[in-house]
């Protein structure tokens, strides 16, 4: 039951940490490499003092197209965990994208999530993102939901996050505040989660990114 419970709280946590930072609904352009990585999750008070649990995905996306990136991140928290892997990968597709220093972006990305200890076999959980914001110049905030199929049980679970970020020349900082599944029970979880009404769970997410453009023109990078 613990080690199921354990799972289940690094499968919300990577699903945080690793998809909903990451493209913010904007795609990276053509020919560009972004580099990722994000720390935090949902917050905790097991060990005392409130902290967000530590996932630390880091990973990369590219853009295949000026609409199109593919990404893949591995979340450096299960593997000191006993030997668990988290391991994403994904396609976003750019529904809006602004032309120009301001405009509304929106895109939506679909993937999955592999989760193993290496012994008992793996677990693959798909999931599905809608992110949406309005770049003025070097600042985009921006809000958005994703879902995925818990790998155990079926159940929908499903994150409402809302955020920034800022372009600082190829560098790209970012932050955000995620409701995780409000409609899941905490009361008897084994992880004690910040939770409005037991309700979820409340998490803070912070991100870097860096952007190196390997082929194509510089239409598709970030202001």
């Amino acid at each position: 039951m613990l080690k199921r419970g354990l799972l289940l709280m690094v499968l919300v946590g990577a699903i945080g940490s690793s998809c909903t930072p990451a493209h913010a609904g904007r795609t990276v352009g053509q020919g560009v490499l972004q580099l990722e990585g994000n720390l935090g999750g949902p917050l905790i008070t097991n060990l005392g003092p409130v902290m967000p649990i530590p996932n630390l995905p880091l990973g990369a996306r590219y853009g295949l197209t000026e609409r199109i990136d593919v990404a893949s991140h591995l979340n450096l928290l299960p593997l000191g965990m006993g030997g668990f892997m988290a391991l994403d990968a994904g396609v976003t597709y750019g529904l809006v994208k602004h032309e120009g220093r301001n405009g509304p972006n929106l895109a939506t990305q679909a993937g999955a999530i592999l989760l193993t200890d290496f012994k008992d076999g793996a677990r693959i959980s798909p999931t599905l993102d809608i992110a949406g914001g309005y770049t003025f110049g070097w600042f985009t905030p921006y809000a958005g939901a994703e879902f995925a199929v818990d790998a155990w049980g079926g159940r929908l679970l499903g994150n409402f996050f809302a955020g920034f970020e800022a372009d600082l020349g190829n560098w790209t900082l970012a932050a955000s505040g995620v409701w995780f599944t409000p409609w899941f029970d905490t009361f008897s979880s084994v992880v004690d989660y910040v939770s409005p009404g037991e309700a979820g769970a409340v998490g803070c997410l912070l991100g870097v990114k860096y952007r190196i453009r390997l082929s194509g023109s510089k239409e598709g990078d970030h202001e």
